[in-house]
């Protein structure tokens, strides 16, 4: 926001920060008020670039960034983790995507063969 002129670019951030913990009301909320802030500060079609540029920072940060940050965290495939969410959204709205992710991981383990998973030291006894 910062970049395009906005006032308050940083309290912007904020709010967009807290708000986008709330599935599909915060980041609309954030849009509906960053057009607001954009008609009253620039004219005309430019007053439709703040949202604009939210809205594609925030899909792009839904879609692609996330996925693969988790997947590389949780050792997944990225694709896995966007499908997850995707179809966990479909099936059971904003519960269903949050936990998609855990549900994923939890068939993962279950359903990936046992000479692929890491073998686990045993303890030796000391002998004195």
């Amino acid at each position: 926001m910062s970049a395009i002129g906005l006032n308050h670019p940083m309290l912007w951030g904020l709010a967009a920060g807290v708000l986008n913990y709330i599935l599909y009301l915060g980041p609309l909320t954030i849009i509906f008020g960053l057009l607001i802030a954009g008609m009253l500060q620039f004219n005309g079609v430019w007053a439709l670039l703040p949202p604009g540029v939210f809205l594609i920072l925030n899909i792009t940060e839904a879609q692609f960034v996330t996925p693969f940050f988790v997947g590389q965290r949780l050792q997944i495939n990225p694709l896995a983790v966007f499908l997850a969410i995707v179809i966990g959204l479909w099936l059971w709205g904003a519960i269903g995507a949050i936990v998609a992710i855990p549900v994923t991981l939890w068939l993962g383990v279950l359903l990936r063969p046992a000479y692929l998973l890491p073998k686990i030291p045993e303890k030796r006894a000391v002998s004195t």
